[in-house]
């Protein structure tokens, strides 16, 4: 995904939740706001991102709404789980972590070219 207002968004707003989905291996670059946003409005318990997979994307030269090119934590989210996802650019990887950390699960292991 290439030159979009966003690259992923799993957003539960009207109906939900968003759950079980894996997005693996997405390359998604220079988009105005984040590579990957999940999240939902929460104002009941079916508005949520729950236990959704983010693995092995990367996310190049993306904008990044609220502060990082992936928002792992845009309103509700329940046990999703984010790991080996890369960035460059700008602005940083994660955009700020939610208070309550059981809510989103991430697991940054070091690049193979750090070993």
């Amino acid at each position: 995904m290439r030159r979009n207002g966003a690259g992923i968004g799993v957003y539960s707003n009207v109906v939900g939740p968003v759950a079980n989905n894996m997005f693996i291996g997405n390359m998604l670059e220079e988009n105005r706001g984040n590579a990957i946003t999940a999240g939902g409005l929460g104002h009941n318990p079916s508005k949520v991102s729950v236990r959704n997979i983010f693995a092995s994307n990367t996310a190049r030269n993306n904008e990044g709404h609220n502060g990082g090119q992936y928002n792992i934590h845009h309103g509700a989210t329940l046990g999703d789980f984010w790991t080996d996802n890369h960035a460059s650019g700008t602005a940083p990887a994660y955009a700020p972590l939610p208070n309550n950390v059981s809510q989103a699960v991430v697991f940054e292991p070091s690049p193979l070219a750090d070993l």
